[in-house]
């Protein structure tokens, strides 16, 4: 009968986890999750946090939304499709495996400072298996 949950915003371990069956994010079974998830370009978000993503729909050209400030662990994982990401300064997190194995990932885009990209809480294994990869600031 929990009606509410009050998590502050630096919180980025509640939302989810790994573990050998897959991504799982907190709350993920309840109405409110299902009733308050958004899908755009094949990515879904929970209004600030990109939790998954749909490798049949996802262009190879990836533009994450404005606004948004988690990318969830394994969200792209293999995808070989993506070529180039473009990240808005809002993020301030990148999970573990988010973009590893997508092997034809060779730019990423941030609409921020590269002093900004810097502090971003990027896990060791983000980009993992991702070759040639340039990174781009504006």
């Amino acid at each position: 009968n929990v009606n509410e949950i009050s998590m502050p915003d630096n919180c980025v371990s509640l939302f989810n986890h790994d573990d050998n069956i897959g991504n799982h994010f907190l709350f993920e079974d309840t109405a409110y999750y299902k009733n308050n998830r958004t899908e755009e370009n094949g990515m879904y978000y929970l209004f600030n946090m990109l939790l998954e993503s749909d490798k049949r729909k996802v262009n190879p050209n990836v533009v994450v939304k404005s606004g948004t400030r988690i990318i969830a662990n394994q969200v792209f994982v293999g995808n070989t499709n993506i070529k180039a990401v473009e990240l808005p300064k809002s993020v301030t997190y990148i999970g573990k495996k988010a973009f590893a194995q997508c092997v034809s990932l060779t730019i990423v885009k941030y609409k921020g400072t590269e002093t900004q990209f810097n502090s971003i809480l990027i896990e060791d294994n983000s980009f993992q298996d991702c070759k040639n990869v340039s990174y781009q600031f504006c």
